[in-house]
This record gives C-alpha cells, sequence and structure tokens, in this order.
C-alpha cells in the first residue's frame, strides 16, 4: 500500500482517482488547489503525488517544480485536460519538471492504474478484478 496525494479542481475526477487508487489498496489523500497541496506535502510523507497540471491558487507545474527543488526525487504523476492549450504541451512542461508519467485526461481506470504501479515500481497490491467497471462519475 502507497501513501498518495491527488490533486485536482474538479470534484468529480478527486472521487474517481480516490475510488481507483483505495480499490487497489492504496491510501489516499487530496487537495483542490496547488497551495493546499504544498500545505499537505509538507506535513506528511507520500509516495506518490498525482497532479493535475491547471490548477487554482498555484498551478501543478509550480507545484511539481517546488516539491521536485525541496524533496528530490519526488514520484509525480501529472494529467491534464488541457485549458486553452492542448493538453501535451502543459504534460511535456510537466515531464521537463520532473513528472515520472503524464496522462491526458480522458483516461480509463486501467491506464492510471498502470502509470500508478509503475512510478511506484510495483509497490502495492496485485491487480483485483473490476477496476475496469470504475466509472468516472
Amino acid at each position: 500500500m502507497a501513501k498518495i496525494l491527488i490533486v485536482d479542481d474538479d470534484p468529480q475526477i478527486l472521487l474517481f482517482l480516490r475510488r481507483i487508487l483505495e480499490r487497489d489498496g492504496h491510501e489516499v489523500e487530496e487537495a483542490d488547489d496547488g497551495r493546499k497541496a504544498r500545505e499537505i506535502y509538507d506535513t506528511k510523507q507520500f509516495d506518490l503525488l498525482v497532479t493535475d497540471v491547471v490548477l487554482p491558487g498555484k498551478e501543478g507545474l509550480d507545484l511539481i517544480l517546488e516539491l521536485e527543488r525541496d524533496y528530490p526525487g519526488i514520484k509525480v504523476i501529472a494529467v491534464s485536460g488541457g485549458d486553452r492549450i492542448e493538453p501535451g504541451y502543459y504534460l511535456e512542461l510537466a515531464s521537463i519538471l520532473g513528472a515520472q508519467h503524464t496522462l491526458a485526461k480522458p483516461f480509463t481506470p486501467d491506464e492510471f492504474l498502470a502509470k500508478v504501479r509503475t512510478v511506484l515500481g510495483g509497490q502495492g497490491p496485485t491487480p483485483r478484478a473490476g477496476f475496469a467497471q470504475v466509472q468516472h462519475p
């Protein structure tokens, strides 16, 4: 089981990611903006940060940059549905700033879990049946 912080300003995405991760046996905390995420990250240890790139308060790119500076080797998955720019641009920047993997929204639970398991290096439970049934709320 890994401790994972998820950050997204869309409550439905937070719920979607939380359900996937908890069904996979992980402990999950969440934040809806970059400032809150930074505060939470500074008070607890996490095995993985999953963050949207476009966030209120503090952008996900700034969050990745700051945490990579202050916590070298942090494990990050960046996600983006884009904004005024295609998501690929944001995700490329996130990779440059230290994200190990990126995902463009929308994505399936299986795609997401594959990235999580890769970044965690196999840490976590073995795959269980039923993940394909998790639907985006």
